[in-house]
C-alpha cells in the first residue's frame, strides 16, 4: 500500500505525518528544486516485479500534496540510480532495469530532464555500470561513487570501486582511476558538502556499514570521517544548516533479514 510522507521539524525536534505517496516507490534519490521535492528513477512493484515508475512524482511541502510530473521515456525507466539537480535540469545517472540478479540489467545511462518543460534528452553513457548508489554535484561536475552491479549472480558483493565524473559543461565523462572509494559498498547515501563528496553507510559482504568517507574533489583524495552511530543502508542523506542529516534505512544487509528497519535520525555537525 502507499506510504505516507514523514516530516521532521528541526526547530521543534518533532515528526509529523504528511500526505500519502500516490504510488509505492523505492530505490530512488529524491532531489529538491524550487521549494519542491522530485522523485524520478524509482522502482514500483507490479506483479512482484520491480518496474521503473512511468512518471516523475513531485511533492510540495507547503501544500503537503503530491502531483504527477512529466512522463519518463518508457525505454529509460529504471531504479537504483543517482539523481541531482543542476542549472534547472534534473539528471538521472546509471541505475538498474529489472531489480536484483539475472535477468536484470545494470545501466550506464545518463538522462537529463528540463524542469521547465519536462522534456528529456539522452546524454553520453557513463564509463561503468552501477546501481544502488547516489550521486552528487560539485562545481558543475556530477560524481558517481560506490554502488554495485545488481544484475549478476552474487550481486550483493559486486561492488564498483572506481569513481566516475561527468563534466556538464564539456558533456564528457572521466574516471578517477587513482582514487577508488576506500570502502567498497552499495546502498550508500551521498551528499555534497563544499568541495567534498560524502558517502556514508551502505551494505555488502555480509553486513550493513557505518563507515563515512569524503572525497576531496580538488585533490582526488579520500578522508575518513566519524562513523555513523548505527550502520545503515537504503536511505538518503542531505546537507542542511551546516550539518549532514540521515534517517531511516535498514541496519542489516539485504533489508531486514539480518537487521531492523530504522526509525533513528542522526546528525553530523562539522567542527564539533
Amino acid at each position: 500500500p502507499p506510504a505516507y510522507t514523514s516530516i521532521y521539524d528541526p526547530q521543534t525536534n518533532t515528526w509529523n505525518r504528511g500526505a500519502n505517496v500516490p504510488e509505492l516507490v523505492h530505490h530512488f534519490q529524491a532531489v529538491p528544486y524550487a521549494g519542491k521535492i522530485y522523485v524520478a528513477g524509482a522502482w514500483t512493484d507490479i506483479d512482484r516485479k520491480q518496474v521503473g515508475i512511468s512518471h516523475v512524482w513531485v511533492y510540495d511541502p507547503a501544500a503537503d500534496t503530491w502531483t504527477q510530473g512529466p512522463e519518463i521515456p518508457e525505454h529509460r525507466r529504471r531504479g537504483g540510480g543517482g539523481a541531482i539537480v543542476y542549472d534547472d535540469h534534473l539528471y538521472l545517472i546509471a541505475g538498474n532495469v529489472g531489480g536484483h540478479g539475472p535477468p536484470a540489467e545494470a545501466k550506464t545511462w545518463l538522462d537529463r530532464m528540463d524542469l521547465a518543460t519536462g522534456n528529456w534528452e539522452e546524454l553520453p553513457d557513463a564509463p561503468h555500470r552501477r546501481d544502488h548508489f547516489q550521486a552528487a554535484v560539485v562545481d558543475g561536475r556530477i560524481y558517481a561513487a560506490a554502488g554495485r552491479t545488481s544484475d549478476v549472480v552474487g550481486f550483493i558483493d559486486s561492488t564498483v570501486a572506481v569513481v566516475d565524473v561527468y563534466d556538464i559543461a564539456k558533456g564528457s565523462w572521466s574516471s578517477l582511476n587513482d582514487a577508488p572509494i576506500p570502502t567498497e559498498r552499495a546502498g550508500t547515501p551521498t551528499a555534497a558538502v563544499g568541495k567534498y563528496i560524502v558517502v556514508a553507510g551502505g551494505e555488502g559482504f555480509g553486513k550493513a556499514w557505518s563507515e563515512t568517507e569524503a572525497l576531496d574533489t580538488e585533490t582526488g583524495t579520500w578522508h575518513v570521517l566519524d562513523h555513523l552511530n548505527i550502520q545503515r543502508h537504503g536511505t538518503q542523506m542531505f546537507y542542511f544548516d551546516g550539518a549532514l542529516w540521515i534517517a531511516g534505512g535498514s541496519s542489516g544487509q539485504g533489508g531486514t533479514g539480518t537487521g531492523r528497519r530504522l526509525v533513528d535520525l542522526e546528525v553530523f555537525r562539522f567542527g564539533e
